[in-house]
């Protein structure tokens, strides 16, 4: 009697055995499952990471042609600023020479009605 006791107790020991192993199991795939969505992330955080350093690298170029764009249209507005100073300069310079000319031959004409 006292031993079919004990192996009824066996039986009741290892089905206690049997379903703790069964929750642990199912723990351990919850675990399994927490622990691979959290590798996925991470390795959706690196690959960020990467595409963000490309993003600061390609900012960087970026400034730096910008900076190249703004020096030469700097240059550029220089140049054509002086070009039209000097256009100006010889538009004066063209004007005072035609005006000179109008004296010279208005100075003839009297000189000529004069002498006639």
């Amino acid at each position: 009697v006292q031993r079919c006791q004990s192996q009824d107790e066996q039986c009741k020991q290892t089905s206690k055995l049997k379903s703790s192993n069964s929750e642990l199991v199912g723990q351990l795939e919850g675990v399994k499952s927490v622990l691979s969505m959290r590798e996925n992330e991470c390795s959706k955080v690196e690959n960020l990471k990467i595409e963000l350093k490309k993003c600061h690298e390609i900012r960087e170029e970026l400034r730096v042609e910008l900076a190249k764009v703004k020096k030469d249209h700097e240059d550029t507005m220089d140049t054509l600023n002086s070009c039209f100073q000097n256009m100006q300069k010889q538009q004066e310079k063209q004007k005072e020479y035609e005006e000179d000319c109008k004296m010279k031959l208005k100075n003839k004409d009297e000189i000529m009605n004069k002498e006639r």
